[in-house]
């Protein structure tokens, strides 16, 4: 498998996950793997679930929106893979995801604490907020910002975004 297959690949396997462990939230959310020859992002086009999401419904989404291979349209919050990606070189992959606990979490605005050992990782140190809007992340600008807020860490909660 060459290169461009297999990353397509990975970004419909990583979606597929994503629905499997119960994270689908309608057609919102979306994993993406950075493309090595730096052209932008590999993420599932609009209008799929992550459960729906095979390597025909995965394009090649550019900084600026343009979709660079695939078929179908770029998702709107394209700005969340591609801005993290810019400010992050070390960054393979982004996950958007409105996981019911997390989205509930995010809203509480106390620190995160780990019960589990899987949630090590995002406890310390803690991870940041992204407050600015609640709204879409549609803007190359609002995904600079949020790729600000995440900083080097593991990722970030944004209140009042998702269910």
């Amino acid at each position: 498998m060459d290169t461009e297959e297999r990353l397509i690949a990975e970004a419909a396997q990583a979606n597929r996950a994503l629905g499997a462990s119960g994270q689908s939230d309608m057609v919102w959310g979306h994993a993406s793997v950075r493309d090595p020859g730096g052209r932008g992002a590999w993420m599932k086009t609009a209008g799929w679930s992550f459960d729906e999401v095979t390597p025909t419904r995965v394009a090649l989404v550019s900084s600026a929106g343009e979709v660079l291979a695939g078929n179908g349209p770029r998702h709107i919050e394209y700005p969340i893979h591609t801005e993290v990606m810019n400010a992050r070189p070390d960054v393979r992959s982004v996950v958007h995801t409105h996981a019911a606990a997390a989205v509930s979490f995010a809203a509480l605005d106390v620190p995160l604490r780990a019960i589990s050992h899987d949630g090590v990782e995002f406890a310390d140190p803690q991870v940041t907020r992204f407050t600015l809007t609640g709204s879409l992340i549609d803007s190359v600008n609002l995904g600079r910002e949020l790729a600000r807020t995440i900083a080097d860490g593991v990722g970030c909660l944004i209140p009042q975004h998702g269910w």
